[in-house]
Order: C-alpha cells, then structure tokens, then sequence
C-alpha cells in the first residue's frame, strides 16, 4: 500500500511510513469510505422523503449537504481555516438524524390511518343507513344496489347503538330479530341485514336495494286461468309453461295478500289447505298444486303447478346363468337407482299425469338395454321382473296402478263398512309378496303388495269354470286369474300379458299383513 503524505510504498502491517513518519490508517473502514458511506445513507433519506411525502425534506438536504462538505474539505477540494471542520460537519449532519426522526413520526401524512369518515364517503348507499361509527370495519361490496360491510372489534353496546340508529332510520316493518340478529325494510322497500357474533365481536352489515320493477301484465295459460287476477298491478312474470305458472308481486300488503289467498280458497283451491300468516299451499279438485308466499316487503310470490302423483316402482331383478351384471334405471331419460342381481329396488317418484318411460341399462354394457312404458293417471304402483341375459334385459311382470286414489286407509274403512267376505287369498312369494284377495258371492277382488299404502279394487266376471276375467276400477286394464286343475296352481296374467304363479292363502293371514302395514 501508499502511504497517503508521500507515496512511499509500505506494509499494511506498518504502524508509520518508514520514509516521512505518517501514521498508517490501519482500520477497517478508511475515512475516505466513511464519509462515502454517510453520502448514501443521507441521499436515501432524502429520497425517502420525497417518495412518501414527508414535509422533512429540508433536514435531509442538509444532511447530505454537510457529508458532501466534509467529503470535500477532507480531500482538500475546499480549504478552510477552522481546524477539524470536515469532523464538525460530520457530527451535525449525524446529530440531524434525530429531529429528522421525530419530524417522521409526527407527521400528519405518516400517522394518517384508513379514517372511517373518507370510506364512508365512498358509499353509494350512504344515505340510507347511518354512518359506522368505527375504525376497524371493510367494505366488501359497495353498489347501487348492495352494501355489505364487515366490523371487527364491535362490542355488544355500540351494536345496540346502532340498531337504534337503523331503526330511527325507518327500518322498522317485517321485522325478523333476534339476540344477534335484525332483519328489517324501510318504506322505500330497502332490506337491512345486521348479524351480530357477541364470541368473536364481530358485525356484518347487508343492505339491499329494491327492484324496480315495471307494469305486470296477468299470464294468460290454462294453469294461471284457474287463478283469480290479483289487483296487483307491479311485478313480473317469472315463469310460464304448461306445467308451471310462478308470479311475482312487488306491491302487495300482506293483508292484500291473504284477501287474495281467500279468493284462490273460493275459486276452488280447497284441498289438503296449510295456510300461515304468510304463506299458503293447497291443491284444487284435479290435484293442481298451488304456493303463496309473503317474500318480504310488500311482495310475494305465487307458483301454480300441475298435478304430480306418487307413483311406486317396484323391480325386481334377476339373472340367467353366468348373466349377473348390475342394472340401472332411468325414468324419463333420468338415473333414478341401480339393482343389483337377485335383489329387489323399490323406486318413489312424483310425476305428473300421462306416459312416462321406464328403462334398464346394463352397467357395464350400455347396449344391452330394455324399456317399456307406463301411464300415470293418480297415485300408482308398478311392478317389474326384470330377467338379465348375457345380450339382453328381458321385462316382466305386471302393472298395478290405484287410478281411483284408494289407499290403504280408505280401503281398511270402505272394507269395515261393506258386506264382503273374501273367501280365498292368493299370494305370489317374491322380494316383496303380492296378494289377491276375493270375494266370489259379490265378484269383488282387492289386490295389494307388501310394504305399499295403495291398493287396487275392482270386480271381476267368470269366463269358465277356471278362469275370471277382473276389471279393476282404475279401467286401464283388466288381469285374468286361471286355475290349473292339473298342476294345482293358480296364474295370473298381468297388463303385459306375462303369467305369475301364485298359491293360496289364508285370508285372515293376507288381511294381517295389509293391516300391520
């Protein structure tokens, strides 16, 4: 290394310059790289003002001023006559650390903190609900139409504040509360939502704005025909088809809405009636399903639909030999379930009146496939043996349907009044036994299924000595029962033409078993 005076060339491990005797700077840090040090320490400063506004701007220009100073006066690029003056100006300009400091953290720019006064100046909705009076709450949603705010460390006192603050505010009608919550509109029909959480102290704030909606034109549709024309005039049709009619009113009283839910009860919506203060469901003469509800605020929503029956699938599945696969079943291009071999499924769907498509699928092979067709005209039962193949599904079985609507209640009562006495009782033993039960004096014959609440009655007439021909009360289709005097066995052949073998029964026993169901 150089000695700095003379330039003669020394160790650094020197003390003094063996030519002219200068103190050897042996530190770790030279001068020269402190006063360049402080130099980008002060500029930062001074930058750093700059960037987030700070008003100490002046305190860091002279910092870095004095540091450059020193620099030059320690360099000789500028004389003085004050001895140690590059070390004065160094002393200052770290002495100016400190107020440049206390200047930061008493600034009004850096201690600003997210005052709720400026985010509540954003709020569309502003005006419609009192301002929170808080400092620890965001604004998730913020529209024309929806507010939503959440409030962090919300004590029980000031939530009780401010539902007295909303209610002055006029959300006082329909009123839903409870400890922690308070559902309420105003006259202009805005919807307010407050949830208070007492554990966490937290509270949440919805407010919905009304729709506007325009002139409602009544639907004109066989199923809306059956209803009598509210005196509504605001609102919308939501949904209008053949099988369903669903009306919104948007200015409606709720004691409009039961003077109208009176004349629906008069115009024949009468049957199966569970009426509330604000709702109200029925059924008419031909099953046709009809739902009022009060929604809110002066609305409601009405919903006509056709009639639905319930209707029973009963399958019954089984295999030829090396044929055991598992079956799916679809009921109008729908998966309902799916059977397996040997086993039995019973399937309970709602469906409206008219023909209706059932099919079996082979899980694992789709094209091996069967379907038939079934006709819904009241609450119904059918049932299905289902026999699998190697390439084929092949359908069984026979169809049951209680068109009439007896179930097995109004039967129990039709059969304690009458003055039948069933003399024989035939049984078909399977997953789920069938009975026949007749009486030959009055040529009346009841059949049911174990496990089912419909029953089907009807009357039959002799074709031979072994043989009678039953023509049920539903009228869609008539069974034959033949007795084989050969074999000693009684068939039966259902709707599809396929014979079941039965055996006799005791009538009491069959009796029994409908009874306990």
């Amino acid at each position: 290394m150089k000695c700095k005076k003379c330039g003669y060339t020394i160790n650094k491990s020197q003390r003094y310059c063996d030519n002219c005797g200068q103190r050897v700077d042996n530190s770790i840090f030279s001068q020269d790289a402190i006063f360049y040090l402080l130099i980008i320490v002060f500029a930062f400063l001074l930058a750093a003002s700059f960037i987030f506004d700070w008003s100490n701007k002046s305190i860091a220009i002279f910092q870095l001023l004095f540091a450059i100073l020193a620099l030059l006066i320690k360099k000789n690029v500028i004389d003085t006559s004050v001895d140690n003056m590059a070390k004065i100006l160094v002393i200052v300009s770290l002495l100016l650390v400190f107020p440049y400091t206390v200047a930061i953290f008493t600034n009004d720019e850096y201690n600003k903190s997210p005052i709720h006064v400026d985010k509540w100046s954003s709020v569309v909705l502003k005006d419609m609900i009192d301002e929170v009076n808080h400092d620890d709450y965001s604004i998730i949603s913020n529209s024309s139409n929806y507010l939503y705010i959440d409030v962090d460390n919300y004590s029980i006192s000031q939530y009780q504040q401010y539902l007295q603050s909303c209610k002055s505010k006029g959300y006082i009608y329909d009123v839903e509360q409870d400890d922690g919550m308070y559902y309420g509109y105003n006259e202009e029909g805005y919807h307010l939502q407050l949830n208070y959480y007492q554990y966490s102290e937290a509270l949440t704030i919805s407010l919905v704005a009304p729709i506007q909606y325009g002139k409602l034109y009544w639907p004109n549709s066989t199923l809306s025909d059956l209803l009598p024309i509210s005196n509504c005039s605001t609102g919308e049709v939501r949904e209008l088809t053949d099988d369903k009619v669903e009306i919104f009113l948007a200015d409606i009283s709720l004691q409009g809405l039961n003077e109208y839910i009176d004349e629906c009860i008069n115009s024949g919506f009468d049957k199966n009636m569970i009426r509330t203060e604000k709702s109200f469901v029925a059924k008419d003469e031909n099953g046709n399903l009809l739902k009022i509800s009060y929604t809110g605020y002066k609305q409601a929503l009405i919903e006509i639909s056709v009639v639905e029956y319930e209707v029973s699938l009963i399958v019954t599945s089984s295999s030829s030999l090396l044929a055991y696969y598992d079956v799916e079943i679809y009921v109008d291009d729908q998966y309902q379930t799916m059977i397996e071999t040997n086993d039995s499924e019973t399937i309970l769907i709602n469906l409206k009146e008219g023909i209706h498509t059932i099919e079996f699928v082979c899980y694992d092979d789709e094209s091996i496939k069967a379907a038939s067709v079934f006709e819904v005209k009241d609450n119904s039962v059918f049932q299905y043996d289902i026999k699998c193949s190697l390439l084929s599904i092949t359908i069984g079985g026979q169809n049951q349907s209680e068109t009439s609507g007896i179930d097995l209640s109004e039967f129990l009562s039709w059969y304690q009044q009458s003055d039948v006495n069933y003399e024989y009782g035939l049984v078909h033993y399977g997953v789920v036994n069938s009975y026949y039960l007749i009486d030959m004096d009055e040529n009346s014959v009841i059949y049911f299924t174990e496990g089912s609440l419909l029953v089907m009655k009807g009357s039959f007439t002799s074709e031979s000595e072994n043989e009678i021909t039953i023509n049920w009360n539903h009228g869609i289709w008539k069974d034959k029962i033949r007795y084989d005097s050969e074999n000693m066995t009684v068939y039966v052949t259902g709707l599809f033409g396929n014979e079941f073998e039965y055996y006799s029964c005791d009538v009491q026993d069959a009796l029994d078993t409908m009874t306990a169901q």
